[in-house]
């Protein structure tokens, strides 16, 4: 009787650790998840060729206000469109669109 005790006490604390294990993994996505959306402003002028370039042929009736980058080398572009009207995208070094995922 006292050894399936012994057992079942340590299968509990196993289960338990796991769990611990599990929880730290969804923080950490989280916290790469948050860092994503840090970003810290910069000049236009420091922007890649790839992604001024870009603009000026996607975007030909817009140019950049604000340009800011995060850590993982994502930028976040304001356009001001001749009409006044604010878009923001967000491009990768070489100027392709790049979706920023928000995980719950």
């Amino acid at each position: 009787m006292k050894q399936y005790m012994i057992v079942i006490a340590v299968m509990v604390s196993v289960i338990s650790a796991q769990g611990v294990q599990a929880q730290d993994g969804k923080n950490e996505k989280k916290r790469d998840t948050l860092e994503a959306y840090r970003f810290e402003s910069i000049p236009v002028v420091e922007l890649p060729m790839g992604i001024q370039e870009m603009v000026a042929i996607d975007y030909e009736k817009s140019w950049i206000a604000k340009a800011y980058k995060n850590k993982k080398k994502i930028y976040k572009i304001e356009l001001k469109k001749i009409n006044s009207q604010t878009q923001v995208i967000f491009v990768n070094a070489e100027g392709k669109l790049v979706k920023l995922n928000s995980e719950s």
